[in-house]
């Protein structure tokens, strides 16, 4: 499963790109956030482009950036929903193989939210280069100079 920051950064440059800009940040020292050589060769590539596809990708990457919030923010009250939900389950319901099916699907959507909010939350590499990526890309919209087409 990828994370969001992923799936965005392999949709707007292309899987290969994305592999190559995940190797250089991971050559980088840790406490490095950014890595400006990359800023710059993205902001270089997005001077390419037209202003209304900046303008797309911008609204792209708040997008992203807001899904990734609410991910985070929600797993919380959602795992506390989940545990209530199985506690209300356990001790309501009599007989335990009338529940099971119930406690089946609780499991299993806490698990896939689980799983979201374990790759959205721990993705570094794909943060620190969607750092560059915005900086790049603000950049690039403020210089107005994306007049050219790719």
């Amino acid at each position: 499963m990828k994370n969001l920051f992923r799936k965005l950064l392999e949709r707007e440059f292309g899987e290969l790109q994305y592999y190559r800009m995940a190797r250089r940040m991971l050559q980088e020292p840790e406490n490095n956030f950014l890595n400006m050589t990359l800023t710059r060769e993205l902001a270089e590539r997005l001077r390419r482009k037209r202003q209304p596809e900046l303008w797309n990708m911008r609204k792209r990457l708040e997008e992203t950036l807001l899904c990734s919030y609410r991910i985070s923010r929600g797993y919380w009250p959602y795992a506390a929903f989940c545990f209530f939900a199985v506690l209300v389950l356990f001790l309501l319901v009599t007989p335990i193989s009338a529940g099971f099916l119930s406690l089946a699907g609780i499991v299993l959507c806490y698990g896939i939210r689980t799983r979201e909010y374990i790759t959205n939350k721990y993705c570094y590499i794909d943060a620190k280069l969607i750092l560059c990526y915005r900086i790049a890309l603000e950049e690039s919209i403020r210089e107005g100079k994306g007049e050219s087409g790719d």
